[in-house]
């Protein structure tokens, strides 16, 4: 038999039971600390100025979230009582809720509960975690209005307030902890970098910069590298594994020549250089455009595109020396490194 806990100003005793599940909520960015109770079958949602006891009913056929009181509760409350009735029963697959009907139609519109044929109140679980107030702690729920402006010649909607701070967090109960995601802070967060980077071990930012090149090896661009590397390791009169890793050293070294003076660039001329901007302006853009058209008329058999005839000679006799076979191979990874 279920039973209903009327709201109270203090926590019961009975909280200090070993039957307690506890749970941090922060929805709209408000945070609370839930507290269940399986003995009295209540559900406790303490914030900053705010104590609310709920009942949870469980007859082991519906769970029901009953609010005693005929004042509306606060909406984030709320969403704290639904999450931690969730995340306290997870095979639940809805919640019947009892609440003050004034509150009904706007639970609805949000899509945070759904009214069925007899007109009873339910919170369904597949529709609860999507919303986004429960981890975003300024959700926009409105789209932002549309005014188109002008900005460096360009015409554009305008864009709503960039958001700052902390974004999104989220209390995972079986680790005892909080994920949370904040906007990026350049001027902090560089300072906080270039510090963490000072502070270790030069062999331990080689390391991690290396595990990153071998992250990024495996992205879309570099697919078309490989057919262009194993050309070059197929085209030896006697190629053997050692041979083909020296071949393979000697283009990605290639490679890694115009990310070099890349970095160097940007070292020397920092955030004042503005690649990204120089790129994006009208005249780069249509000298990119041209190039590319003009490369596929090359491909459309309208002319002949080759190099001259000593690079070719180097590119596609690597086997007569050497020399000349890694001279080959790194040209061929600084030309895909520029290319890809």
């Amino acid at each position: 038999m279920s039973r209903s806990v009327q709201a109270q100003t203090q926590v019961d005793a009975s909280y200090e039971s070993p039957a307690e599940a506890a749970l941090l909520s922060r929805p709209e960015g408000v945070g609370y600390h839930v507290i269940a109770n399986a003995t009295t079958q209540s559900l406790l949602v303490k914030g900053d100025q705010e104590r609310l006891e709920w009942s949870l009913e469980d007859d082991s056929n519906t769970l029901t979230l009953r609010w005693p009181q005929r004042s509306a509760p606060p909406l984030p409350a709320l969403l704290a009582a639904i999450e931690g009735a969730f995340t306290f029963h997870p095979a639940t697959v809805a919640i019947r809720l009892r609440l003050p009907s004034v509150v009904h139609a706007n639970l609805c519109a949000a899509g945070i509960a759904v009214k069925d044929n007899q007109g009873e109140l339910w919170a369904y679980a597949e529709l609860f975690w999507q919303l986004p107030t429960l981890w975003l702690t300024s959700p926009s729920l409105r789209a932002y209005p549309q005014q188109p402006i002008l900005t460096n010649g360009k015409r554009h909607p305008r864009r709503p307030p960039r958001p700052s701070g902390t974004v999104y967090q989220r209390h995972i109960p079986w680790l005892d902890a909080t994920v949370s995601f904040r906007v990026l802070d350049l001027a902090l967060d560089l300072e906080r970098f270039n510090r963490w980077m000072n502070d270790r071990s030069l062999g331990l930012v080689i390391g991690l910069f290396f595990v990153g090149g071998l992250l990024l090896a495996f992205t879309p661009c570099v697919f078309p590298m490989v057919p262009i590397l194993s050309g070059i390791i197929a085209g030896e009169k006697e190629p053997s594994a050692s041979r083909g890793f020296v071949l393979s050293t000697s283009y990605v070294l290639g490679m890694a020549v115009p990310y070099t003076f890349a970095g160097l660039l940007v070292a020397v001329f920092g955030a004042g250089l503005n690649l990204q901007f120089l790129l994006q302006q009208p005249a780069a853009i249509i000298t990119s455009t041209v190039i590319f058209v003009l490369l596929a008329l090359s491909m459309f058999g309208l002319y002949e595109l080759q190099l001259p005839a000593f690079l070719r000679n180097k590119l596609h006799q690597p086997g007569e020396s050497k020399r000349g076979s890694l001279f080959g191979a790194a040209i061929m990874g600084a030309i895909s490194a520029l290319v890809v």
